[in-house]
C-alpha cells in the first residue's frame, strides 16, 4: 500500500486533481461571464458555450496531467544534486 501512495504516478494524480479544481472554476467564470453577454441569444448559442467549457475543462486536466510528467534531462543531470556546499559559502552569499 505504501507503494502505492508514494509512486510518481498517484502524486502526479493527485496533482492534477488539486489543478483541476481552479482551472474548472475559472473556466466556469468565463463561460458563465460569456453566456451573461450572450444572454439574448438562441439557447443553442448559450449551449455552444456551456459544452465548449466542459471539453475545455476535460482537456485541461490532461494538459495538466502530461506538463506534471517528469522530465529526463532532470534526472539525466546527478552531478547537479551531488554539488557540496559548504557553510562559509552559504554565509558569504548572504553578506551584505
Amino acid at each position: 500500500m505504501t507503494d502505492l501512495v508514494n509512486t510518481t504516478l498517484s502524486v502526479r494524480l493527485a496533482l492534477t486533481l488539486l489543478n483541476s479544481l481552479w482551472e474548472g472554476a475559472a473556466i466556469a467564470l468565463l463561460a458563465r461571464t460569456l453566456a451573461l453577454a450572450f444572454r439574448r441569444s438562441t439557447a443553442a448559442v448559450r449551449y455552444q458555450i456551456y459544452f465548449t467549457a466542459l471539453v475545455c475543462i476535460a482537456l485541461a486536466a490532461v494538459v495538466t496531467f502530461a506538463c506534471l510528467a517528469p522530465t529526463p534531462s532532470a534526472s539525466a543531470r546527478p552531478e547537479a544534486t551531488s554539488i557540496p556546499v559548504s557553510s562559509s559559502n552559504t554565509r558569504s552569499c548572504f553578506k551584505t
